[in-house]
Order: C-alpha cells, then structure tokens, then sequence
C-alpha cells in the first residue's frame, strides 16, 4: 500500500476513537417497529430526508438527541436538529441563509 493511503487510514481511524470518546450510545437501543415506522412517515412531507435518514430522525427525537454529527446535507432540513458538519454545500448554503454558527 502507498505511505498516503496508510496516513489517510489513520487519520480516519484517530477520528473515528475521537468521536467514540465523546459520544455515547442510545439507551435500550432503538427498535424499528411498526411504531417507529408509523411515527416517522409524517417527516416525509416536512423534510427532504431519505428513507434510513427518515428512520433515524425519528429514532434520534424519540431518544431526546438533537445535535447530530453528519457529512449528510440531509439532516440540515430536519427541524429541531443542530447539524455539525464539513459539507461544503450545506455550510455553504447555511452562510447564504444566515444560519450558519461556528465553534
């Protein structure tokens, strides 16, 4: 393997033990039962998320999580959800909106 691709594994796997460090895991585990899915099928008509976005949205709110750390442009459309990010595009159309925050 090349020296680059190793590097660039190992930064991957560094953040990856970061972000391990600083979440946590869902109480009980979340279940995609019928009422899940029932709950959730009304944010199809609220948000542009796809159908596993759709899901864990749901599964997020039932579980009081409101910031979420994604590259999916998906979740910036989610009300009540804070997106932490590094796409371009959303940040980008954040700025444009005045909606954007730093840390």
């Amino acid at each position: 393997m090349r020296a680059g691709w190793l590097n660039f594994i190992a930064e991957i796997t560094n953040c990856w033990q970061a972000v391990e460090c600083m979440a946590s895991e869902l109480q009980g585990g979340v279940l995609a039962d019928a009422g899940l899915i029932a709950s959730s099928l009304p944010l199809m008509s609220q948000c542009a998320v796809d159908g596993y976005d759709l899901f864990m949205v749901e599964a997020l709110k039932a579980s009081g999580v409101a910031q979420v750390l994604s590259y999916d442009g998906d979740f910036c459309t989610v009300a009540g959800i804070t997106l932490f990010t590094a796409n371009r595009s959303v940040i980008q159309e954040a700025a444009s909106q005045g909606r954007l925050a730093a840390r």
